[in-house]
């Protein structure tokens, strides 16, 4: 009696090697798609984290130039300028709980500036910006043209914008030849230093788990004179 040999896989051993390959593919699946939503994760946070601190540098140029005047010397006592005059360009104005801040700095400089625009009592409107949160976007106000966006939307979420103006007053006593009458409450002159403290908050649109912070604090260029020394 001939035994006939055996050729090829049974069918046990073909599901055998069918599971096996299947796990093996389930298992680089699981790999890759853990690569790509990590990719994923990567992008997202490199966009938030590059859009918030562009935000941000815009925002700590032009607060730094708040208050900018263009001829300073008007504000001093001079045989061209008898009456000194103060600052237009001084006020900074932290509204809306801190989410809005306005202020407004010259556009133009040097001592031709007194005799034009500078000289007037108030900024023009194409001198004046301010940040400010809109719903979910921040928002620039670019003079005239009114407050337009900073961050996009579609991409970033800004969930918290704070602004605060922090002051530091010192009398400047050592300034004045004569000794203030106790009467008077304008002498000595004070000097006032201004910081503005911001605080952002946001997280990509297409993933609140990715969630950026921005805390900075810059001083602003334009110091506060007020008072006057005893005449």
């Amino acid at each position: 009696m001939t035994r006939r040999l055996q050729q090829g896989l049974s069918l046990v051993e073909m599901m055998v090697g069918i599971t096996v390959g299947l796990i093996v593919v389930a298992g680089a699946s699981t790999v890759a798609v853990n690569q790509i939503a990590e990719h994923k994760r990567v992008v997202l946070e490199t966009q938030t984290q590059q859009e918030l601190r562009a935000a941000g540098e815009i925002m700590v140029r032009e607060l730094r130039k708040a208050g900018s005047w263009g001829s300073p010397e008007l504000g001093l006592w001079s045989e061209r300028t008898m009456a000194p005059r103060v600052n237009p360009y001084a006020a900074v104005t932290v509204s809306d709980g801190g989410k809005r801040i306005e202020f407004a700095y010259s556009k133009t400089l040097g001592l031709a500036a007194a005799y034009g625009a500078d000289s007037a009592v108030s900024p023009a409107d194409d001198e004046r910006r301010g940040f400010r949160l809109n719903g979910e976007q921040l928002e620039f106000k670019l003079g005239a043209g009114g407050y337009q966006p900073l961050t996009d939307p579609a991409s970033l979420v800004i969930t918290r914008f704070e602004a605060k103006l922090n002051t530091t007053s010192s009398p400047l006593t050592s300034r004045c030849f004569k000794p203030c009458d106790p009467a008077n409450s304008d002498c000595p002159p004070t000097l006032t230093v201004r910081e503005v403290q911001v605080v952002v908050e946001a997280h990509a649109r297409h993933d609140s788990k990715v969630q950026r912070k921005l805390d900075f604090t810059t001083r602003l260029g334009a110091d506060l004179l007020s008072g006057s020394c005893q005449a």
